[in-house]
């Protein structure tokens, strides 16, 4: 049997792309940086019919992200991120085009029961989200308000056909007070080591939002407050030594209302310390 020390590297170095049911030891810090570039010519109107955006039209950003991620004790672990996004929408007869950062996220999350040899970690997380852009842009970046999440999160390791592999799975509510905005969101993701310094990844993830409101432009789909989108990714990092590692990933959305329909790359360096 592989053991679990084998099983927990792997863990810790892929769950760092984003926050996750893993904890950070003591000191142990993450960085990353990433870029994410998404492209739609296509949503799901409010009957679940698949539409074309009209006169041609498209939608395509890109947001680069730092992210940090700190170990305090071994179950507390801190995380931050700073985004700046680009987002343009054409078509035949106009173009919108901003630049801007996004919501900043600050978060804490810890671990509130661990399994017989870390087979499995059970934890609480709370973020808060910041907006740093001003009124006026479009495409917006966001909801123009301060955001609140939490979630509970299991991750853990077992093998698949010999080789250490790993799951994490989240679930939890967004809201912004100040507004009826509710929102559930959800990741389930895994990973499987090919060789000694490839693993492959996979994530389904999704978020069903409900408001009052009900409001869906192909130029602002950040906007929409009352909708349900579902993405799916896979991907591959390679982690040539200890302290750093390349993640790529490609998602696309596969199911929606009064939501785009798009594809993605991800592209994630990462430096552990």
């Amino acid at each position: 049997m592989i053991g679990f020390a084998i099983i927990f590297t792997l863990l810790s170095a892929v769950s760092s792309l984003k926050a996750s049911g893993f904890p950070k030891q003591p000191g142990e810090v993450t960085l990353i940086l990433n870029h994410y570039r998404y492209l739609a010519s296509r949503f799901w109107d409010n009957d679940l019919n698949l539409q074309r955006y009209g006169s041609d039209g498209s939608y395509r950003s890109a947001t680069t992200k730092l992210f940090v991620e700190a170990g305090i004790d071994g179950n507390l672990t801190l995380f931050g991120s700073v985004p700046y996004a680009t987002a343009v929408y054409e078509d035949a007869f106009s173009r919108a085009d901003t630049r801007s950062f996004t919501d900043a996220e600050v978060g804490a999350r810890y671990r509130i029961r661990r399994g017989p040899d870390a087979a499995y970690h059970l934890s609480i997380q709370g973020m808060v989200l910041v907006p740093l852009y001003r009124d006026g842009l479009n495409p917006v970046p966001g909801y123009r308000k301060p955001g609140l999440d939490a979630r509970i999160m299991l991750a853990g390791g077992y093998e698949l056909a010999g080789r250490p592999a790993f799951y994490s799975a989240d679930t939890g509510f967004r809201l912004y007070p100040g507004s009826d905005i509710l929102q559930w969101v959800y990741t389930l993701a895994g990973g499987l080591t090919l060789a000694p310094q490839w693993q492959l990844l996979y994530e389904l993830s999704g978020t069903a939002s409900r408001s009052s409101g009900n409001v869906f432009t192909p130029e602002n789909i950040l906007l929409n407050t009352d909708f349900f989108s579902h993405k799916a990714g896979i991907g591959l990092m390679w982690k040539p030594v200890e302290q750093f590692g390349v993640i790529g990933t490609f998602y696309t959305d596969y199911a929606g209302r009064q939501s785009a329909l798009g594809r993605a790359f991800n592209l994630s360096l990462l430096v552990f310390i």
